[in-house]
């Protein structure tokens, strides 16, 4: 699925944030925005998303204008800050965000099993995720965002918290 922005700006109260952002996603490439803290990288990916409006121009996903709730159910989005809920254990958040998805039970389960493997916490599925190291989340979290087969996958700052050994093991380097 190809991203197209097109003169995209953002103004937080009559602040800029984004200017003009213009570029091209390719489908099956891996793209990554590089830039100081506090650049814009992150609300530039909530735009595409749909998450929050651009002030100005245009965010297209294969030829779909952006916000689409279609084109939503097909993007994996790992937040830079923790979305996962503290209360609840790595599998329970695994299955209530499954369930945000649609994603059948049978389908949940052997996904659910294979993504904790591949991240290493498949003997730690049931640790509430207040319990968990910040690495830990940061992998919960991650196979979270893959379980339901995203086409797109968003990953804000995803290599924070991941020791290296894990980066490599995962694709993320």
């Amino acid at each position: 699925m190809s991203i197209e922005i097109t003169n995209v700006s953002k103004k937080f109260n009559k602040i800029p944030v984004l200017d003009e952002v213009s570029l091209t996603m390719e489908s099956g490439k891996i793209s990554c925005l590089l830039g100081a803290s506090g650049s814009g990288k992150t609300t530039l990916l909530r735009i595409i998303m749909g998450a929050i409006p651009a002030t100005n121009g245009k965010v297209e996903i294969d030829g779909i204008t952006v916000p689409n709730r279609e084109l939503l159910a097909q993007i994996g989005f790992m937040p830079q800050q923790e979305a996962l809920y503290p209360e609840l254990t790595i599998w329970q958040n695994m299955r209530f965000f499954a369930g945000i998805q649609n994603l059948k039970k049978d389908d949940f389960t052997s996904q659910a099993l294979r993504l904790l493997k591949i991240v290493g916490l498949e003997q730690e599925k049931n640790k509430l995720i207040r319990n968990c190291s910040g690495g830990m989340v940061k992998r919960a979290s991650l196979a979270t965002t893959l379980l339901h087969h995203p086409r797109i996958l968003i990953l804000d700052e995803p290599t924070v918290g991941i020791d290296p050994i894990l980066r490599r093991q995962i694709g993320i380097i």
